[in-house]
């Protein structure tokens, strides 16, 4: 019998200890999480890249190249408290995903940048409640949001 398993005694310090089920689930939500995000982008590559290129083009929007970088150390910053959570899938999250599908549909018909940009911005940013659940969105709720500056 192992010295750690026995009631009323502490476990052997340095001894690993054993992962919870939230930190067990994250290797892959993560994966799935990066998966559909880069389905997301090649299918709205055209999407992507006009954006990416306005970044490029003028200085007015020039600040798009940082918003990401800023995005992904504000949740870094908050990885102890997104650790413990348990990331659970959201299918509330897909009748939005959809409707956000079709007004970029639209924006894009339509020719209007900005919207089919927004549209897919949010699909982006929906993935996460899609993917990781509604209580994770919710710890990084602004480091999204912020993705809409």
């Amino acid at each position: 019998m192992k010295r750690d398993a026995l009631p009323g005694l502490a476990p052997l310090a340095g001894a690993p200890e054993a992962p919870t089920a939230a930190a067990a689930g994250w290797p892959r939500a993560l994966a799935t999480l990066a998966i559909v995000e880069v389905a997301i982008i090649i299918a709205y590559f055209s999407t992507a890249a006009t954006m990416v290129a306005t970044w490029a083009r003028t200085e007015t929007f020039a600040h798009g190249f940082v918003i990401l970088p800023i995005s992904l150390w504000l949740v870094w910053r908050r990885r102890a408290e997104v650790a413990s959570m348990a990331p659970r899938p959201s299918w509330i999250a897909m009748p939005a995903m959809a409707l956000v599908g079709f007004v970029w549909l639209l924006g894009h018909v339509a020719a209007v940048n900005a919207l089919d940009e927004f549209a897919f911005v949010g699909l982006l940013v929906l993935s996460v409640p899609a993917v990781l659940g509604v209580t994770v969105t919710r710890a990084v709720l602004f480091p999204l949001g912020f993705l809409f500056f």
